[in-house]
């Protein structure tokens, strides 16, 4: 027989119809037994029940949880007879259920019973029952599920399992998955609800999994974690989850899930894929630090641009920068190259690191500090030094020099020049927040180097082209001083990442 398909219900219910299909033509099964009573499945009592027209009265039809559906049950068919049920008889049944589950197949227990009249209500459809036996299925996990598991361990994400399964089911696919280490460290829904809070606070604080929980539960557990101060992402599929995937703080749907769940969630994942979720954080990562990157990068050149106006107006120095060049650094070169940042892509080792609190700003005092205090500052000495420089080199005695001064024009054109080449190296630097920016590939991020490319040209366009740098006030000087320009880009680059190891070498290693 040719099984046929089953296009409606979840995954359970779809695996069994193409399972019945093996022996019956379940569509013409249904026709032959139409439903007269249904009692939808109810996570408490962990079970459902239908009840069916026959020829003789009524089929009572009940599936459940295997302990429960064994409990309900006064007989055992043994080949084609109904036998009695004894104590004896369902030890050795749970035993097979215990040893179905710890493969991690989901079990499931079918009973029946025939009814010469309509039963009046659920409790009187469900006395009586005979056990039939159990189905197990099995959900593979996904052959990148460990890999995944693992990576979120090492990014200080905590993984739990809320599962309605069955407790040996559950710890078989926990251990299986890397979520936890032994089954022992299952909690069921009775002892949950046996726990007392501060109990339960401990077991949350690690991976763990907990099993045949109920949608209350589930949500109680949800609550529990942001209480403890946890940002908490929870997925799910069915109408019982809905109240979880409300409450987290990121609620994920599954993309086979129930529109209830979808429209509960923040986020569907289309392809039911929990790597998908851990490349997704990754991602997330990724786009925090460049975020970072483009601000430090940003705010460092703000140094160079505000000294010259403080010397001026404090000690009455010539302006080594004037408006026009500050506004070609701010809305031209620096623009694609912090683009370019925002382009980067994750770096290896980013999902070795702890998660951000939620209270630390992106603008932390250190951001403040790199870019303000060493990077800012050091491109100020270096500009201002050349300027300087220049100046002192052509025979300036201290005199006021007028803005159309071709040696100060010259002098001011260089300090602008020595500030795009600094800011090179600081982007260049900015590429690793931490680490080395040798160590991710200096040609890693193809973007950033032709950012470089246009912002040379920008750099060239300005001093040559008559009509820009009338504009700009800009004057071609000497090209010797090419030189000493060029060499601020390694000198800035180099001095950071000294700064980095050094930070690394002697604060890193005593905070941890």
């Amino acid at each position: 027989m040719q099984p046929c398909r089953c296009d409606y219900g979840d995954p359970i219910e779809q695996a069994f119809f193409i399972f019945a299909s093996g022996f019956v033509d379940p569509l013409v099964r249904r026709g032959q037994r139409p439903i007269a009573a249904e009692y939808p499945f109810d996570y408490q009592l962990k079970r459902m029940t239908t009840v069916h027209n026959t020829e003789n009265g009524f089929l009572v039809a009940c599936k459940g949880a295997p302990e429960v559906i064994l409990g309900m049950c006064k007989q055992v068919f043994v080949g084609d007879v109904a036998t009695p049920l004894d104590e004896q008889k369902s030890k050795e049944l749970l035993e097979r259920h215990d040893k179905m589950a710890a493969l991690g197949l989901r079990v499931i227990a079918f009973a029946m019973s025939e009814r010469t009249a309509l039963p009046s209500s659920r409790q009187e459809a469900e006395q009586n029952l005979v056990f039939l036996g159990f189905v197990a299925l099995i959900d593979p996990l996904r052959e990148d599920i460990v890999t995944a598991v693992e990576q979120c361990h090492r990014a200080g994400i905590r993984l739990l399992m809320i599962t309605g399964d069955h407790p040996v089911t559950a710890g078989a696919i926990g251990v299986e998955a890397g979520i936890i280490s032994s089954a022992s460290e299952v909690t069921t829904a009775d002892k949950l609800e046996s726990l007392p809070r501060a109990a339960l606070r401990r077991i949350l604080r690690k991976n763990h999994v907990f099993a045949r929980v109920t949608p209350e539960q589930k949500l109680l557990i949800v609550t529990m974690l942001e209480e403890m101060g946890d940002t908490v992402a929870v997925t799910g599929d069915g109408v019982n989850d809905a109240p979880a995937l409300k409450k987290a703080d990121v609620g994920i749907a599954m993309g086979s899930g129930t529109d209830v769940a979808k429209q509960a969630a923040a986020a569907i994942l289309i392809d039911n894929h929990f790597a998908t979720i851990v490349k997704a954080i990754e991602e997330g990562r990724a786009v925090y630090e460049n975020i970072r990157r483009f601000i430090t990068y940003m705010l460092a050149s703000n140094v160079p641009e505000v000294v010259p106006y403080i010397l001026f107006f404090w000690m009455g120095i010539p302006l080594a920068l004037p408006v026009a060049l500050v506004l070609a650094i701010d809305l031209g070169t620096d623009i694609m190259p912090g683009l370019a940042l925002g382009a980067e892509l994750p770096h290896k080792g980013l999902m070795n690191k702890k998660p951000h609190s939620l209270k630390e700003p992106i603008l932390t005092s250190g951001v403040y500090l790199r870019a303000f205090g060493f990077l800012g500052l050091l491109t100020a000495l270096l500009s201002m030094g050349l300027f300087f420089a220049y100046l002192y080199a052509h025979g300036y005695n201290g005199e006021t020099l007028q803005w159309n001064n071709h040696l100060y024009l010259q002098a001011t054109t260089l300090t602008f020049a020595a500030i795009v080449f600094a800011q090179i190296g600081n982007g260049l630097s900015c590429r690793n927040e931490l680490g080395s920016a040798i160590s991710i590939g200096l040609f890693s991020n193809r973007y950033y180097w032709g950012s470089v490319a246009i912002e040379i040209v920008i750099l060239a366009l300005l001093i040559t082209v008559p009509i820009l740098s009338d504009i700009f006030a800009t004057e071609p000087f000497e090209p010797i001083y090419w030189i000493a320009v060029v060499a601020i880009a390694p000198i800035v680059f180099f001095a950071e990442e000294a700064r980095k190891f050094l930070f690394a070498r002697f604060w890193l290693s005593k905070v941890k």
